[in-house]
């Protein structure tokens, strides 16, 4: 899901173990990516030049484009991160050769919210219509679907808390081969810096009462509340 952590979480994992498959770094050239990465001092993380940037402009090893994952193709892959729309999930994996589990994160809905309105620059304004508001900051949230928990046979969706990224990656190194030479993550920001005491739905009643309401009436939090907090969090009680 858009903006709950996707990135770093694919690059934590890219850095540390084999096999991950993602489209913001893979595991086989995360080593040299980073080194690149620190070679840039500081440039933007995704215009890093290398053979993919000079053949698909506005992307590169840090941000795989999706054609390329296609072609690699995902049978060497322990674990997948992907930014891709629902359907990608079960046209993929349905009948795959052994069953997978699609690991789900869940962010509280408006701090989620925020998140989204500062990625796409947009200010969020407690006076104006708030339906509208809302939907001019909603990000690619076609990319859960409830069918996913309920339509295929060989996927399993499980949950866990966004913000535990660390802890997530800590119960994942229980699954995942380490790699040899590990490498230090390197941090990729999406956003611009936000601060909550410049949002108004943190101190309106009115705006924030109205949009948990329409958010939690939605089906990707639906399911997370549904999901945390049962046996299938999988970093409850762990």
């Amino acid at each position: 899901m858009a903006k709950t952590g996707g990135t770093t979480l694919n690059g934590e994992m890219a850095a540390k173990f084999e096999r991950i498959c993602g489209i913001k770094g893979y595991s086989y050239d995360f080593g040299q990516l980073m080194h690149r990465l620190n070679l840039s001092s500081g440039g933007n993380p995704f215009s890093v030049a290398d053979s993919y940037s000079r053949l698909s402009k506005g992307w590169n090893r840090g941000r795989v484009p999706p054609d390329v994952m296609e072609e690699i193709g995902y049978e060497d892959c322990d674990y997948i991160s992907h930014e891709t729309g629902w359907q990608f999930w079960s046209h993929t994996f349905q009948n795959w050769r052994v069953p997978i589990e699609l690991h789900i994160p869940c962010r509280d809905p408006i701090s989620h919210l925020m998140s989204m309105c500062n990625y796409k620059h947009r200010k969020f304004n407690c006076t104006n219509d708030l339906e509208a508001e809302i939907k001019g900051c909603l990000l690619a949230m076609d990319r859960f679907s409830s069918k996913l928990a309920t339509d295929y046979t060989n996927i399993t969706p499980k949950c866990f808390p966004a913000q535990q990224v660390d802890k997530y990656v800590e119960y994942m190194a229980y699954k995942l081969q380490k790699k040899k030479f590990p490498v230090e993550y390197i941090f990729r920001a999406t956003n611009a810096p936000r601060s909550a005491d410049t949002e108004c739905i943190w101190t309106n009643n009115t705006a924030l009462s109205f949009a948990k309401r329409y958010l939690e009436d939605m089906e990707y939090y639906k399911y997370c509340v549904s999901c945390l907090g049962s046996d299938r969090d999988l970093l409850h009680n762990w």
